[in-house]
């Protein structure tokens, strides 16, 4: 059988069986060789190892960890990955696979080591799952609406970008044995998320030209400010919602753009006149608006808001708008963990076996995390906590 990895093999797997990723999961497929070999590198896996895998995907990783380990646990929660992942190990003898299996206890033993997490399948079903180390790697709580509220009220009923399953339950899962958190009130929201389905419209567009207008027909910030300045100006207009503005130049540019145009997110018009109308904006003052955009963008300077960044002019017809709210997008807080990814308690004190990285934990992005800086993050702290974790094994 071909290996996994190799990225023909896998766009065939995925082609064959028509799989459909899920937003909700935050799937993405591993198909670069080199990072399969880091990951199993710096695992150091052992062949007496037992070795937990928490979302297999189609088997890439978990079929190279059945030729380092003594036995591999994979767990999957989406169903439509179950046949694939059966059809691609069903010759591993070394493969337990357990599907639709949702964790929900870190267990303790009765001096105060981590020995294991408590599960439960979809028909209800128990699975224990013993082990000297738990490494929590369950990302944010941006998801829960609930947790969300709790820590920062101002941001009651926003909606989230992140998957379905960004529900807090590693934090609280560690709590329960213990564990301590740390700036569990730095929560980021995202300047521009569609407002019918949270869907994240990337900030590029505003570097590459595009401008904020509300729905009375105006700008009213600089757009190409940080996110926290940028959505609480947001937040100060009418509905907290607006529009992002931009021309057929930039669409032609930009297959991201014409992405969202398929998916319907944007309204259109021949002109801007048309498309104020479009928009449900007034036609003068959304025209005057472009008008002295366009004499700012040629002058490159913006005496209204300050803006130092310019593009081209919009002006090339058809013109385009997408409606946007600001959403939460990242929570900053978590698990307060040391500088090995150790899970602290209260004290201050590492919990034997706990580990933690990613989004998980908190303290590390401070109370703004900068765009791209969470995949430094899980990158960093995710190869120390598998380093931390099999030297505590051993």
């Amino acid at each position: 059988m071909a290996k996994l990895v190799d990225s023909k093999e896998t766009i065939a797997v995925l082609q064959r069986t028509n799989f459909q990723f899920k937003k909700q999961f935050g799937q993405n497929f591993l198909i670069d060789s080199s990072v399969l070999d880091h990951i199993i590198s710096h695992a150091k896996i052992q062949k007496e190892d037992l070795v937990i895998e928490i979302g297999p995907g189609i088997g890439t990783l978990t079929e190279a960890l059945c030729e380092h380990a003594g036995q591999v646990i994979a767990i999957e929660i989406d169903d439509k990955l179950i046949p694939i992942l059966e059809e691609n190990l069903k010759k591993r003898d070394k493969i337990t696979l357990l599907t639709s299996v949702t964790a929900e206890e870190i267990t303790k033993s009765e001096d105060g080591k981590i020995s294991g997490v408590k599960a439960k399948g979809s028909s209800g079903n128990s699975v224990e799952v013993k082990a000297p180390v738990v490494i929590v790697a369950t990302g944010g709580f941006a998801a829960n609406k609930e947790m969300v509220e709790k820590y920062q009220p101002s941001l009651k009923g926003y909606m989230s970008t992140n998957a379905a399953g960004a529900l807090g339950q590693g934090i609280t899962m560690a709590e329960a044995v213990g564990a301590d958190t740390v700036d569990m009130d730095q929560i980021q929201i995202h300047p521009t998320v569609t407002t019918n389905d949270a869907h994240l419209i990337t900030e590029g567009l505003r570097g590459d030209g595009a401008i904020l207008v509300n729905q009375e027909g105006l700008r009213f910030t600089d757009e190409v400010g940080t996110r926290d300045a940028v959505s609480k100006a947001e937040i100060e207009q009418t509905n907290s919602q607006v529009y992002l503005v931009l021309d057929n130049k930039m669409v032609e540019k930009s297959a991201v753009i014409q992405g969202y145009i398929k998916s319907g997110y944007t309204v259109t018009g021949e002109d801007t006149k048309s498309l104020a109308k479009a928009m449900g904006v007034p036609e003068d003052a959304f025209e005057k608006t472009i008008t002295e955009w366009n004499e700012s963008v040629a002058k490159k300077e913006d005496t209204a808001f300050g803006r130092t960044s310019f593009a081209d002019p919009l002006d090339t017809a058809p013109f385009y708008a997408i409606k946007v709210t600001p959403g939460v997008h990242h929570t900053m807080g978590g698990l307060r963990i040391n500088e090995v990814t150790e899970v602290l308690d209260k004290n201050g004190n590492a919990i034997p076996g706990l580990f933690a990285a990613g989004e998980v934990t908190g303290g590390v992005h401070g109370a703004n995390r900068l765009g791209g800086n969470a995949v430094a993050d899980f990158t960093v702290f995710g190869k120390i906590a598998g380093e931390s974790a099999a030297s505590y094994a051993k």
